[in-house]
């Protein structure tokens, strides 16, 4: 069972960017050559320098360590497949869980009955599932964002 970690905060609280080394503010970050990006909404990373230290995973590069999809059936394949055959990759970034949820549910919005909330919830769930059997070794990093609710009158939480 790999090590999941879900890093909870709003928008642009630094979930992301604590992965990148940061002197200034004194961000240790993670070494990108033991670290797999999977960019579920951004076709660029939030960092300066990211595209000297990663590079698009694709069939013909499967050395390279960020994959930028929405597709849930792509992440979890994506995990398994860093999980058993890259060794050398000892953190996966998911980020981010919210917009894999969204993305998903709103591909299929306009289909009817209930049965498409409950495919809906396992497909999700699997992720978590998919993270959590990886090997032991694996640190795998969820970012989300919390749910808020606010009065609209008042602007109370």
């Amino acid at each position: 069972m790999s090590k999941t970690i879900v890093c909870v905060g709003n928008t642009s609280s630094g979930k992301t960017s604590a992965a990148f080394p940061n002197k200034k503010l004194g961000i240790k970050g993670l070494n990108p050559s033991e670290t797999f990006f999977i960019s579920v909404q951004k076709n660029e990373l939030p960092m300066k320098g990211w595209k000297k230290k990663y590079t698009l995973f694709t069939k013909e590069n499967q050395s390279g360590n960020l994959l930028i999809s929405d597709n849930v059936n792509v992440v979890n394949s994506i995990i398994n497949f860093v999980s058993t055959s890259r060794p050398e990759i000892k953190y996966i970034v998911l980020d981010d869980w919210s917009y894999l949820a969204s993305n998903e549910y709103f591909r299929r919005s306009k289909e009817k009955g209930f049965d498409k909330f409950v495919d809906f919830g396992n497909i999700i769930f699997s992720t978590i599932q998919t993270c959590l059997k990886a090997r032991p070794d694996l640190y795998i990093f969820i970012t989300c964002h919390p749910e808020s609710t606010q009065n609209p009158i008042t602007g109370e939480n």
